[in-house]
């Protein structure tokens, strides 16, 4: 799954004139049939648009896509097409966050050594803590191995200034580090329960399909060797699981250590596991970095959208949602939807499956079935910690064209152009108040000043009760004291 942004949608250009008029091909699901097809479509270039101007096809120069148009280049990072509006800063960025992640490592594996030299420390516990420290050794090596596809990229002092990882967040190259051992190592049965759903959902055929937020690419290999569309795509804007899943694909086996919530036992706290892909997807089979909502596809252009586990993870209204799978889809294409519905945004845009349902038939789809399946989610053999998931799953028909203004969201307007004038909204607003506040805290920490002391000078500041502030201040403090 990724985070996104609001659309800007692609303008059609003269290149796409007609495309989406054209009636998808019928398919014949027999093995003859898909041989044919392997050998007819070979390659998969003429499927995208450029997302910055929207133009198309997309001709293969070199080791890259080019734009006729705008003169925008998309290469291959790690076997996998780059279709960002700006493929190197987007490329660059999260080679900073490599590096970020490299040093958090660091100061983590630091830490456990230091801890290693408590007195009083049984056998037993201090083979946990090497197996700790070996298993965050290897994954810091692993990553950084597979985000050395991206490039070493030139960084200016002011960009190391910036903090890429947020004292409260997980480091942002480990999101969906778990979906790789569920996809690729011991979660057969809830891939089979996935496919299954799409299985139902599906039409017959889904022609030229596209995969939202693929994540470690399970369900798009699976939905791609099962029910044979035309050609697919896969895209997520997280690069680590595509990354290894390109590996996978073409035949290697990767090597992660996987760190269970709620180890079983000794063993289990940190598994080393070998993850392989045994399905042969072909040359109609292809992974993207790319924006579900800036999408480098062409209006009209594809049969299937699928989206699993993605809707309620963008960083945009579902309404925006809507309209750009609208935008892609032919008419009479399918947009099938899996997964569940925890938006993080404000409560308005919270919406419920009724209201999912509803914008979804305002913005020019007609629904064709409609299931909620309680699924197990994340079941390791080795973790203690597991749960089950409500999901919601749709098909639904595109029946028009739907053509609204785009509202700027998250990815605003000084995001793309760097001589606008920045605006931030109400979360970073509160995000400057907190850190002014950790500042200010921080600031009277002088390694002679009690948390009394501390309280009554922000008391005498604030002018509130000392006595308030104590437990407050213990809580702050018990996050950053050392280990």
């Amino acid at each position: 799954m990724q985070r996104s942004s609001t659309p800007r949608l692609c303008p059609t250009s003269a290149c796409d004139s007609g495309r989406g008029a054209r009636a998808p091909r019928v398919l014949d699901s027999s093995p003859r049939s898909t041989a044919v097809r392997e050998a007819e479509v070979v390659t998969l270039e003429d499927i995208f648009c450029c997302p910055g101007c929207g133009s198309a096809p997309l001709p293969i120069e070199g080791e890259a896509l080019v734009c006729t148009r705008c003169e925008r280049r998309f290469p291959k990072f790690g076997g996998v097409w780059c279709l960002v509006r700006e493929p190197e800063p987007w490329a660059s960025a999260w080679s900073r966050r490599c590096d970020s992640y490299v040093e958090l490592a660091q100061q983590k594996l630091r830490e456990l050594e230091g801890q290693l030299q408590r007195p009083g420390l049984s056998p037993r516990t201090r083979r946990r803590m090497h197996r700790l420290s070996a298993g965050l050794a290897e994954q810091r090596d692993q990553l950084a191995q597979h985000f050395a596809a991206l490039g070493r990229r030139t960084s200016t002092p002011a960009h190391s200034a910036i903090p890429l990882v947020l004292p409260s967040g997980n480091p942002p190259v480990l999101k969906c580090y778990e979906n790789l051992f569920r996809d690729w190592s011991w979660g057969a049965a809830e891939a089979a329960q996935s496919l299954e759903l799409v299985r139902r959902l599906a039409p017959a055929p889904l022609g030229k399909l596209a995969v939202y937020g693929a994540g470690a690419a399970r369900l798009a290999v699976d939905v791609h060797t099962a029910l044979v569309p035309e050609r697919t795509v896969a895209l997520d804007l997280n690069p680590f699981p595509l990354l290894v899943a390109a590996r996978l694909l073409q035949g290697e086996a990767v090597s992660l250590p996987e760190f269970p919530v709620g180890p079983h036992t000794d063993e289990d706290v940190v598994v080393g596991q070998t993850l392989r892909c045994t399905s042969d997807v072909g040359s109609r089979f292809c992974l993207a970095f790319a924006d579900a909502l800036r999408p480098p596809f062409a209006p009209a252009s594809l049969d299937t959208v699928l989206t699993s586990w993605v809707v309620d993870a963008l960083d945009a209204s579902f309404v925006q949602t809507a309209l750009s799978i609208n935008h892609v889809l032919r008419a009479g294409g399918t947009w099938i939807n899996v997964g569940p519905l925890r938006f993080d945004g404000p409560l308005v845009e919270a919406f419920s499956i009724e209201e999912v349902l509803e914008i979804t038939q305002a913005r020019g789809f007609e629904l064709l079935k409609r299931e909620t399946h309680v699924l197990d989610y994340f079941h390791s053999p080795h973790s203690g910690s597991r749960r089950a998931e409500a999901v919601f799953c749709f098909a639904a028909r595109k029946l028009v064209d739907v053509a609204e203004p785009v509202t700027e969201g998250v990815r605003a307007a000084w995001l793309l152009d760097p001589n606008q004038p920045v605006v931030l909204g109400e979360r970073a607003s509160a995000l400057r108040r907190n850190s002014i506040v950790t500042i200010g805290v921080l600031s009277l920490v002088d390694g002679r000043r009690s948390l009394m002391d501390i309280a009554r000078a922000l008391g005498e500041q604030w002018r509130v009760p000392p006595e308030s502030l104590v437990e407050p201040l213990r809580e702050l403090f018990a996050q950053l004291a050392p280990s």
